[in-house]
Order: structure tokens, then C-alpha cells, then sequence
């Protein structure tokens, strides 16, 4: 008999069924890669607010630096500097950037090979056995 939404025996989490030794291994091996896969994903944020926090105790210098200006031209050196400074480091972060994202893809490329020659390796021996 079917089961509907009113029968009281239909759980909220269904039974796992039970993993044969290479799909155990496999099913690690996705974690595995998942958490690679985390791990990168996080490495933008990161990277993000830490150079956000550079920028913005920029833009207090900046604040500090034109409130302490007394001439005209002070204050144009001041601005000068800042958006200077500001272009170095956008140009920079964007090869920083880059260059995560370029070592990112290495990274997951190496680790999904290595996972799918472990899975590989493990069906084979399972098929021989």
C-alpha cells in the first residue's frame, strides 16, 4: 500500500542504505572533494575582507590627512595620493585574485584525479576479488 502524507510511518529521513567497501570509498572520496571544494570557495571571502580592511583604514588615513590639511594644494597632494594608491592596490588584489583562482583549479584538478584513481584502483581490486 502506498504511503501518503498522512500515514504516520513515513519518516522525515529515509534509511541510508548500506555502502558496499569501493562505494564506501567512493562516497569518502566525494567528502573529500567536497571539502576541497569548501576550502577554495572560502579562499575568496577571505582574501576579500582582508583587503577590504586595508582599503578602509585607507580611507580613514584619507579622512585624517585631509582634515589636517591647511592649504589647497594639500589637500589636492592628499587626494592624489590616495586615489594613487588606490589604483596600485585594486591592480594588485585583481592579480592576487587571479592567481588564487589560476592555483585553485590546479589544486582541484590534482585532488579529483587522485580521488578518481583511488575509486579506480578500489573497483578494480573489488571486481578481481
Amino acid at each position: 500500500m502506498p504511503k501518503t502524507a498522512r500515514d504516520t510511518s513515513v519518516t522525515a529521513f529515509p534509511q541510508v542504505p548500506a555502502f558496499a567497501p569501493f562505494d564506501l570509498q567512493a562516497a569518502l572520496s566525494v567528502a573529500r572533494i567536497q571539502a576541497q571544494s569548501f576550502k577554495a570557495a572560502m579562499r575568496y571571502p577571505i582574501e576579500t575582507l582582508v583587503f577590504l580592511k586595508h582599503r578602509y583604514e585607507r580611507d580613514v588615513k584619507l579622512a585624517e590627512d585631509l582634515a589636517n590639511s591647511l592649504e589647497f594644494g594639500d589637500t589636492l597632494d592628499v587626494c592624489f595620493d590616495f586615489y594613487q594608491q588606490a589604483l596600485v592596490d585594486y591592480s594588485a588584489e585583481a592579480g592576487k585574485l587571479a592567481k588564487i583562482g589560476s592555483k585553485l583549479a590546479s589544486e582541484a584538478s590534482e585532488e579529483i584525479c587522485k580521488e578518481a584513481d583511488t575509486i579506480t584502483d578500489n573497483i578494480a581490486a573489488q571486481t578481481a576479488a
